[in-house]
């Protein structure tokens, strides 16, 4: 686990870095929405991004995983091939 020390000087590094970048809203919390999102697109494995988020519960893992209507349209045309 990273220590609040630890944590906040990443938080600094992403905001100055998002600033430079003019993406002003970018933070931690939401790169860590963005690749539990793409991890579970690109491997669909909760389990396995359970465990890379450190995570003990599937359900909080969930949570962090956003797909849209056309993506979950797209999943359930796929289990008629």
């Amino acid at each position: 686990m990273v220590s609040c020390r630890t944590q906040r000087s990443i938080e600094k590094l992403i905001e100055k870095y998002a600033t430079a970048f003019g993406k002003p809203t970018l933070t931690v919390h939401s790169l860590r929405h963005s690749f539990a999102t793409r991890y579970h697109l690109e491997n669909n494995d909760v389990p396995r991004l359970k465990n890379q988020l450190g995570h003990s519960s599937i359900q909080t893992t969930m949570i962090y995983t956003h797909l849209t209507d056309e993506e979950m349209r797209k999943a359930v045309n796929n289990m008629d091939k």
